[in-house]
């Protein structure tokens, strides 16, 4: 093609961004569905993704979801003054047009080719610039969308009810190694109050526990600030449940039985197998040969550290030790131990989970792929120790050089109304996606990402 001649076909001939009406026309994720019926003249409304005039072929649709049109003879492409152009010479990839078809041959349909004649091309938008999104997107687009279909089916069929909650939050929150991202919202009468995107539903599902909603689910978008990695993005899909009168047992089924559903239904190339549970305590035997209870001090963890030749700093916490050996020995095994639940935490590490009576925290965190994809509770239930532990957050966040945030007085108030005993947990829908998909890179999942 001659950029000179659709330079001069665009400035003078194009009947610029003609107004369009539907009516007959189709798209091209409507062909399949005339088959039956075989057409031999339609009108498609299409985008041009290739093309080869010279060879008197197009390709047309979206990515993921194409059709290569084989037309004999001319492109006749209208002018602004109802004249024609050759659109062989006009037409490129990434055009927008409506194509009015006839002599269409269905023979090879099946295929997705058609061999047509080209009455008429009407240019509805033309490409002026290119516009590229995520080289990787489309190849998972459509996998992307039934998996979230699938995990809908899952725990809709099996008596969970789904909900929504609020996406401007006054409490986002208080883990101590999290960011919220705040948003400011002004009233009527200008005054302005801050509210946060939720880095979690967590505190709202609890809520509708409290007045009897029994076993819930939510799929919804949530936001940490300050995660750009590989692995992270601020703005990510998490799924929740939680079940009333229920300990982590359940929970686990749960997720053994959502694994296995997803690959029944095609969603996922292998299956993940049965999940493996190890305590902490058993990981740190097998990675340090460390008898960690839950009274091991500080100083002991640093004596650890000490011996794998592993820096640490005077001003560093019981937790931050912990995770300095987590880090540097258990994350690089996890790849090779398959879909494995890490159970019994240190108490320090509760977060809103019960206490186990040998001390533990109630809590298991699912890793599959050396991803951790799901964080899950026995969930408390006391409202005073839960007030007592959001303040203890606060100074935690303090301490970090963080400010400190609302707390949920709600939520407080919830649990004092009577939650009763339950479990729940969140998961990272993306990871679990990319972990089933062998993914590395979250970014694939996504058409505009940091």
């Amino acid at each position: 093609m001659d950029p000179a001649d659709r330079a001069q076909f665009l400035g003078s001939q194009w009947k610029s961004f003609a107004s369009f009406r539907r009516d007959e026309t189709l798209t091209v994720s409507e062909l399949m569905a005339r088959l039956d019926s075989q057409p031999r003249s339609f009108v498609l409304a299409a985008k041009i993704v290739a093309a080869a005039p010279e060879r008197g072929w197009l390709v047309v649709g979206c990515q993921g979801q194409t059709w290569r049109l084989v037309a004999t003879g001319p492109w006749p492409l209208e002018t602004l003054h109802d004249g024609r152009a050759d659109g062989r010479q006009i037409l490129r990839e990434g055009d927008s047009v409506c194509l009015h078809l006839a002599a269409c041959n269905w023979s090879e349909a099946t295929e997705h080719l058609l061999r047509v004649q080209i009455d008429r091309v009407q240019l509805l938008s033309p490409a002026q610039d290119e516009f590229a999104l995520a080289p990787d997107y489309w190849q998972f687009a459509q996998q992307w969308s039934q998996f979230l279909t699938g995990v809908r089916r899952f725990f809709t069929l099996r008596g969970c009810r789904e909900v929504w909650t609020p996406s401007l939050v006054k409490c986002p929150g208080l883990e101590p190694t999290l960011d919220p991202l705040p948003v400011q919202v002004t009233n009527p009468n200008g005054q302005t109050r801050q509210f946060f995107l939720p880095t979690s539903p967590e505190l709202h599902l609890k809520k509708l526990l409290a007045q009897g909603a029994g076993d819930v689910f939510e799929i919804k978008e949530c936001f940490r600030d300050g995660e750009v990695t590989d692995h992270h993005q601020p703005e990510f899909w998490m799924l929740e449940w939680y079940r009333a009168f229920a300990d982590l047992s359940m929970i686990a089924n749960d997720l053994q039985e959502l694994l296995a559903d997803l690959y029944q239904q095609g969603l996922f190339p292998s299956p993940a197998g049965p999940l493996r549970q190890m305590t902490m305590a058993e990981v740190f035997q097998r990675c340090f040969d460390f008898s960690l209870t839950p009274t091991t001090t500080r100083s002991e963890l640093v004596a650890l550290c000490e011996a794998i030749h592993l820096p640490t700093n005077a001003s560093d916490s019981w937790d931050d030790v912990f995770h300095l050996l987590f880090i540097a020995k258990v994350e690089p095994q996890l790849p090779g131990w398959g879909p494995v639940l890490i159970t019994h935490f240190p108490p320090s590490q509760r977060a809103l989970a019960r206490l186990t009576e040998d001390g533990w925290a109630d809590r298991f965190e699912f890793y599959w792929q050396g991803l951790e994809i799901a964080n899950a509770f026995n969930e408390l239930n006391d409202p005073e120790e839960q007030l007592a532990r959001c303040q203890a957050d606060n100074q935690d966040r303090l301490r970090r050089g963080k400010a400190a945030l609302p707390i949920d007085e709600d939520f407080i108030q919830a649990l004092r109304a009577g939650m009763p005993p339950s479990a729940g947990v969140a998961l990272g829908l993306e990871r679990l996606f990319m972990a089933a998909l062998g993914l590395t890179n979250i970014r694939k999942l996504r058409a505009f990402s940091f």
